[in-house]
């Protein structure tokens, strides 16, 4: 894919030189289990089931984020 790149750098201005800052680390606040809940659901018919920050912020849309800056 040679002409990649010059295509993102004419079709949305990317500059992959960049030296912007690092985005600032976000804050969520904590998951609100209900164990009962989850006990009750079991591990039957789950390929996986996660609690973890990431994946929290990766699935979420937005309303577990408090903005601090």
């Amino acid at each position: 894919m040679p002409q990649m790149l010059p295509f993102l750098q004419n079709a949305i201005f990317f500059d992959h030189k960049s030296n912007a800052p690092k985005a600032k680390e976000w804050q969520i606040t904590e998951p609100k289990l209900n164990h009962a809940f989850v006990q009750e659901l079991g591990d039957k018919n789950f390929s996986r089931r996660s609690f973890e920050r990431i994946e929290r912020m990766h699935h979420s849309h937005g309303q577990a984020f408090q903005e601090t800056w």
